[in-house]
């Protein structure tokens, strides 16, 4: 891999630095949102954690337990697209479902109980500096509307009712 810069490159990288903080308080202020919004949801957990200077600000990321959720991650994400809201099914497919590691004994499914387990809940939210405030509270009304329409087809489903 050849990771040299040009000079042009480099000029443009440089200027590029000159934005990093500014977008990292804009994406402060969508973290505090999303952890504002997300908060009493049932069956959504906040895994990123994002304080101080440690964190690239990069993902903002949740777990959608289905039991609690009533549905699975899938299901929201699909919900979401109705939407116009893009997540992200994160670490999904894992590295070791690719054919060129399944021969692997390391790679098996019983050798990554914890990784196939989460592989299934976790999701990327949307998650940039121009992103507003006011779209991640909708983003947050919406899945606290399909949290609870995910309740209500799970209890019809399970009594039978259609």
């Amino acid at each position: 891999l050849n990771a040299k810069l040009n000079e042009v490159q480099a000029s443009v990288g440089l200027e590029v630095l000159k934005l990093v903080n500014r977008e990292r308080e804009k994406r402060e202020q969508i973290r505090k949102a999303y952890e504002e919004g997300l908060a009493d949801i049932p069956g959504i957990r906040i895994v990123t954690n994002l304080i101080g200077d440690q964190s690239s600000y990069q993902y903002f990321v949740i777990t959608v337990d289905e039991e609690e959720f009533g549905q699975s991650r899938d299901w929201l994400y699909e919900e979401l697209k109705h939407f116009n809201i893009f997540s992200r099914r994160y670490f999904s497919p894992l590295c070791s479902e690719f054919h060129w590691y399944q021969h692997l004994e390391s790679a098996q499914a019983n050798q990554l109980p914890v990784a196939n387990r989460i592989v299934k809940k976790v999701l990327s939210m949307p998650y940039y500096g121009d992103l507003s405030v006011e779209s991640v509270k909708k983003i947050c009304e919406i899945i606290h509307y399909l949290q609870k329409l995910a309740m209500s087809e799970n209890y019809s489903m399970n009594s039978g009712v259609m």
